[in-house]
């Protein structure tokens, strides 16, 4: 069994662009719409204003995520962890390194939202200490279904 030790975080880098990419095509099915292009990737990553991370286990891509920030809040874009690296404390790893980016640049507040059905997104983000705080109604939609998203804040 891997374990969060058999993952090595990193910041994401041009060199990972293409992997990301083909790791949401190979998971569309709970990606849904949300998909970044390699051109986006590219260019999001040129931003002085991203905080961007890649997991790899055995030098093949197993999770990625995305946020931007502004001199007072840090949002997530996408937090992205294939569906066989589950449960294995990527995610969390994500967000408290994340959290530490915070505290190092003087941010005080996390935000993100979250599919309602995504119930082990949600239980790691109240573990995290997020609080529910909105809800977009109708948000989501995945094979004809829709879904609200849930609006998180982490005060810092």
């Amino acid at each position: 069994m891997l374990t969060t030790k058999d993952h090595k975080i990193l910041k994401m880098k041009i060199l990972h662009c293409k992997d990301v990419v083909n790791l949401q095509s190979d998971n569309l099915q709970e990606i849904s719409r949300n998909v970044w292009t390699l051109d986006e990737l590219k260019k999001l990553l040129k931003k002085e204003k991203s905080f961007c991370q890649v997991s790899i286990s055995k030098r093949r891509l197993s999770g990625f995520s995305i946020f931007f920030f502004t001199s007072n809040i840090l949002e997530s874009y996408m937090i992205f962890v294939a569906p066989n690296f589950r449960k294995k404390g990527i995610g969390e790893k994500f967000l408290k390194n994340a959290v530490a980016f915070c505290k190092k640049k003087l941010i005080k507040k996390v935000k993100l939202e979250v599919n309602e059905k995504n119930k082990i997104a949600i239980n790691l983000y109240k573990k995290l200490n997020f609080e529910i705080i909105g809800r977009r109604k109708n948000y989501y939609e995945i094979n004809g279904k829709f879904n609200d998203a849930l609006l998180m804040d982490l005060i810092l």
